[in-house]
């Protein structure tokens, strides 16, 4: 039997709860932050605002900055 595709919003929504996750390794969460940079939706963003803004970590703040340029750096199609 094959496996269900998911969604690019139903994608999006599960790797934003891992990013919101307390227990979310720091591995898990650069890989969350950069295939949320491939989904660059305005939820997205909006996501990663909200993760640098928290503040909890500075390293994945910088690496939500980093993202969060990379959507805003496309050219709008």
């Amino acid at each position: 039997m094959g496996r269900a595709e998911i969604s690019p919003e139903g994608r999006t929504i599960l790797l934003v709860e891992i990013l919101d996750a307390p227990a979310a390794r720091e591995d898990e969460e650069d890989d969350v932050v950069m295939y949320l940079e491939d989904l660059g939706s305005p939820f997205v963003a909006s996501d990663l605002v909200r993760t640098i803004r928290a503040g909890d970590s500075p390293g994945l703040a910088q690496r939500c900055t980093e993202s969060l340029g990379g959507i805003w750096a496309r050219p709008v199609t």
